[in-house]
């Protein structure tokens, strides 16, 4: 009879719902517990951390006249000028989410570096050599500007390059004047071996007054330099500091706050590699190859040399350590070559000891620069003119 009513009644439930402890039943509504249950601390569940979301990457191929860009698939080409970087920005921020440009070094991608940096963005400058080196170990051997800017997007979504900060215009300022002195330099200098085998009283007068106006070039592109040091109290610290060695002079301080303004901000080896004066292995199994050094930024390696060819002869300190390496049977250029290592610490520690914030914000002329002005013999070298 029992069994009857029980069919007669159709399927039961094989379980009941849970019971609180005070004796009533938690209800479900559509497979989820009440409003009470879920509001409970102990009963709500642990939501997973959100994953950071991956900026977008953006690979840009400078080029004269336009940009080619790949971002994340959507390939299209803009002017390089300000109306094209509108629409690159325009056509690549995503709605949600960063985005990172990467472009290659070069002059014709400045204007596009300082745009981007202007508007916030996060900017990835790479090498072209790392890049087209890396193109040889993926197996890619085509070269177009469209392949070049996927390559360069590649590059940065594997390698995962550092952010570039942006370079301050003043240091832009006193690279720009020391790199067209540097060509000044290097035009006398071909003049000069030309006018040895010039034939004709008028042709070498001619030649003389070319290099009689390289010559005036040259220090007046010198005083412009001393002029931007003198218009921030850091780099007329540095200046100073510098100026103060011997066998440094105002042409070495000038490409060293040029072309390595991270002086005084890096340690002893990594000062040494940026400057390409840091040894590298060549070793393989029993073989144990040469060192050599290689790399890093040839013009400031340029100008510590001529400073170590001077200092290894009036420097007391650096020509006991140049003979002793001499003395030891070291080649000559390697003992120049570790003598400009020598000098360029000495000079990062230097720098560093110094409080730079402690100077004076106006610009004042300091006794280092008015000698250095003296020594250029120009006849605008007031102290009125250059404050």
């Amino acid at each position: 009879m029992d069994t009857i009513s029980a069919r007669a009644r159709g399927p039961q439930k094989l379980c009941s719902a849970p019971r609180s402890t005070n004796g009533t039943r938690d209800r479900q509504v559509g497979g989820r517990k009440s409003r009470e249950a879920a509001c409970d601390p102990v009963c709500r569940p642990i939501a997973p951390p959100r994953a950071k979301r991956k900026p977008r990457i953006v690979g840009i191929d400078v080029g004269k006249a336009w940009l080619d860009v790949d971002s994340n698939g959507d390939l299209f080409r803009v002017a390089n000028n300000r109306k094209g970087f509108v629409e690159l920005l325009r056509r690549s921020r995503p709605r949600r989410g960063s985005c990172q440009y990467v472009c290659e070094s070069g002059g014709y991608g400045r204007a596009l570096g300082r745009f981007l940096h202007a508007q916030s963005a996060l900017v990835s400058v790479v090498s072209p050599y790392h890049v087209r080196q890396f193109a040889h170990a993926t197996g890619k051997k085509a070269k177009t500007d469209v392949i070049d800017a996927s390559l360069v997007r590649h590059f940065a979504a594997t390698l995962k390059p550092p952010k570039s900060e942006p370079s301050d215009p003043l240091c832009e300022r006193l690279r720009a004047v020391m790199r067209r002195r540097q060509q000044v330099v290097d035009i006398a200098r071909a003049q000069k071996n030309q006018r040895e085998f010039l034939s004709g009283t008028d042709i070498r007068a001619q030649a003389h007054q070319i290099l009689d106006l390289l010559k005036q070039q040259s220090n007046e592109l010198l005083e412009v330099g001393i002029r931007i040091v003198n218009q921030r109290s850091s780099l007329r610290k540095k200046f100073e500091i510098m100026i103060g060695t011997i066998g440094v002079g105002e042409v070495c301080c000038l490409q060293l706050l040029a072309e390595l303004p991270e002086l005084g901000r890096l340690n002893r080896r990594q000062i040494a590699s940026l400057a390409g004066l840091a040894p590298f292995n060549h070793d393989s199994g029993i073989h144990s190859g040469k060192r050599s050094i290689r790399g890093g930024r040839s013009r400031a390696r340029r100008a510590l040399f001529m400073a170590a060819f001077q200092a290894a002869r009036a420097n007391p300190v650096l020509a006991k350590f140049f003979n002793r390496l001499r003395r030891k049977g070291k080649p000559r250029r390697v003992c120049l070559v570790a003598v400009m290592r020598k000098l360029l610490t000495y000079l990062n520690a230097r720098v560093r000891e110094v409080d730079l914030s402690s100077s004076r914000k106006t610009p004042k002329l300091s006794r280092a620069i008015v000698r250095v002005l003296r020594k250029t013999k120009l006849k605008h070298h007031t102290k009125a003119n250059l404050a």
